[in-house]
């Protein structure tokens, strides 16, 4: 085992430079400079521009970007409490029956929040469909449109005769060419890692046969401490 000292030292160094890099290239969202891969980031951002009818060129005023967060993040809390009250006539719903109105309606709230606060009991409540594709989904929107906010905020102080820029820019702009990058890369480091083996597989099984527990089988990995 590495030494405790090295241990801190390397994970204070990753952090920081980590901090740097990142921060480097999301002050250059804000302000539209060029970032590095600039030309083929703009055409991926650009061919979803023109998908769902935005003008990259229209700013918008506070009122207009702040209306502009706020319907979205409605539709799309609309959208997980409706999949989470309906789990049980989903695909892969597993016999699971959909989630009681209020708790829908506290986990939606939640995590369109960014607050992730869980009262529903993992696999045992969420069939993987809710799991991977409805719970996976806000949790990509959620901080987008928080990015989103931070970076319109940032603009009120260095870009007062430009406007806050465009909501839905900056919100494609933060899932397309920041959250899904790492996400992806971050996936690829835990496979290497093999972070899904963090039990020894005979005693844990042995633990959970001892308990007679129902357990599902599934990539819950994402939302697993």
């Amino acid at each position: 085992m590495a030494d405790p000292v090295v241990q801190l030292v390397v994970l204070l160094g990753s952090t920081v430079t980590m901090a740097v890099l990142f921060g480097m290239y999301m002050a250059r969202m804000i302000t539209y400079e060029s970032r590095p891969l600039e030309k083929t980031l703009a055409r991926v951002e650009n061919g979803f521009y023109r998908m769902v009818g935005i003008d990259k060129d229209q700013q918008m005023s506070w009122k207009e970007y702040l209306l502009a967060l706020v319907v979205t993040n409605a539709i799309v809390a609309g959208f997980v409490f409706v999949m989470l009250v309906t789990q049980g006539v989903l695909p892969v719903s597993q016999g699971l029956a959909g989630l009681s109105p209020d708790l829908a309606f506290h986990t939606a709230a939640s995590f369109i929040t960014n607050t992730d606060l869980q009262h529903y009991a993992g696999d045992q409540q969420l069939s993987v469909f809710s799991q991977m594709v409805v719970m996976t989904f806000v949790m990509f929107v959620a901080p987008a449109s928080g990015i989103a906010a931070a970076f319109a905020f940032i603009r009120a102080f260095i870009r007062k005769n430009f406007g806050l820029g465009n909501f839905y820019v900056d919100f494609i702009r933060v899932i397309v060419t920041l959250l899904l990058p790492v996400a992806f890369v971050s996936a690829l480091l835990l496979m290497f890692l093999e972070c899904r083996r963090r039990y020894p597989r005979r005693q844990q099984l042995a633990r959970w046969r001892a308990a007679s527990r129902r357990w599902s089988w599934a990539p819950w990995h994402p939302f697993c401490p």
